[in-house]
């Protein structure tokens, strides 16, 4: 939060600065104070720890059991099916450097992956 007003403040101040000078202009004047925000605040507020992504705790998407209803419909609609066999859920980790150079924090982004689901689906036809 701090980063973020001490970028404006310098973007406000460029505007400001360039309306007074002149042949600089407001706009000029705040790409000038946002350029020396973005140049000097790394140095001013330094990067935190690394982030970890959100992860699927419960590694089971649907199950099949006893006494779930089976849906009747009438005409056509888009049902869910349900799950009856998975292979399992695969979890891929994704890791990401936040700089150019070593001792920046990285993030961690957490994607899920199955490959082979069956399906099963009921068919009511008279």
């Amino acid at each position: 939060m701090a980063r973020l007003a001490y970028n404006v403040g310098l973007t406000v101040a460029g505007a400001a600065i360039g309306s007074v000078v002149p042949g600089f202009g407001t706009t000029l004047g705040a790409f000038i104070g946002s350029t020396l925000a973005a140049v000097t605040s790394p140095f001013l507020f330094p990067a935190g720890e690394d982030q970890q992504g959100p992860r699927l705790n419960d590694r089971e998407v649907s199950e099949a059991s006893y006494g779930i209803p089976i849906l009747q419909v009438f005409g056509t609609k888009r049902i869910p099916g349900q799950l009856i066999w998975t292979t399992g859920i695969e979890e891929v980790r994704n890791e990401e450097s936040q700089g150019m150079s070593g001792g920046k924090p990285t993030t961690t982004t957490f994607t899920y992956r199955s490959s082979e689901n069956e399906l099963g689906i009921q068919d009511w036809r008279p």
